[in-house]
């Protein structure tokens, strides 16, 4: 069993792979896509590259007749069920939608499709559960732990569990106060909601053309935005700014001989 970091990924037959993350780019959205296979073992010597499974999918071509779709998935907290350390389900939006179209440009020999995706989403479907100090603690207290705290000058316990003001470091302090919650929760737990945010737009674009009746080639781009808030840690309101742009283009001539003989693929596939 390998990792995700493991496994082969390619799109139209080109590699599709994010160089930085050693993962897969994106794929299209599901109504952009006409096939895909996973091959687990014993595939052919034309997939390699990772020991993991081969990942390989086809994306849809336009056709004589103009096709398209629209979706929306929608979820939000008003379905979702109440965290068992929560008193109510933390709020939680998230719209998926997009669209396809494809069609001919020059019937019976050029055609297009194209597709889009977007999707916006608010909060997280859980909340954040961590231990943090409490109020006696960020004074020093510390008589409610039953495990004796020791000075790591002299080595021995400090008297009670209570450290003496002097030692005590103030910004650290104004550390806690700023950033570090309180418990809401028995026994120095904290628990509440994360404000994450993420924004993500996919734009998918092929061209089909016939130069014979022997000879085709196609070219398909795809690009990926990603923007997002992410929680890091246990600070419900520290957050990583992230931005990612992918893209990935793939352009292929094919020539038939025969019923039994092909061209190998004139393939050009990079990822951005």
């Amino acid at each position: 069993m390998g990792t995700g970091a493991s496994n082969n990924y390619t799109l139209d037959g080109g590699q599709h792979a994010d160089s930085f993350f050693n993962s897969a780019i994106s794929f299209p959205n599901p109504d952009a896509i006409q096939e895909f296979s996973i091959q687990t073992s014993s595939y052919s010597a034309e997939y390699g590259r990772n020991r993991g499974a081969t990942v390989n999918a086809v994306t849809r071509t336009g056709s004589n007749a103009f096709h398209g779709s629209l979706f929306e998935f929608v979820r939000n907290d008003a379905f979702d069920a109440r965290n068992f350390f929560s008193a109510q389900a933390p709020p939680f939006k998230r719209n998926q939608f997009g669209a396809t179209l494809g069609g001919p440009i020059i019937r019976n020999k050029t055609f297009f499709f194209v597709a889009w995706e977007s999707m916006r989403e608010r909060g997280s479907p859980s909340t954040a559960s961590f231990p943090t100090l409490t109020a006696r603690m960020r004074t020093g207290d510390f008589s409610e732990l039953s495990k004796p705290i020791l000075d790591p000058v002299t080595n021995t316990p400090f008297p009670g569990n209570i450290l003496p003001a002097n030692r005590l470091s103030t910004p650290a302090l104004k550390f806690l106060d700023q950033y570090t919650p309180l418990p809401t929760l028995p026994n120095g737990l904290f628990s509440g909601n994360q404000r994450t945010s993420v924004d993500r737009d996919q734009y998918v674009g092929r061209g089909d053309h016939e130069l014979t009746s022997n000879d085709r080639i196609f070219a398909r781009y795809l690009m990926n935005r990603d923007a997002s808030l992410v929680n890091r840690g246990s600070f419900t309101d520290w957050y990583q700014d992230q931005h990612f742009t992918r893209q990935a283009l793939t352009a292929n001539e094919t020539h038939t001989f025969s019923p039994a003989l092909l061209t190998p693929s004139a393939l050009h596939s990079t990822a951005l």
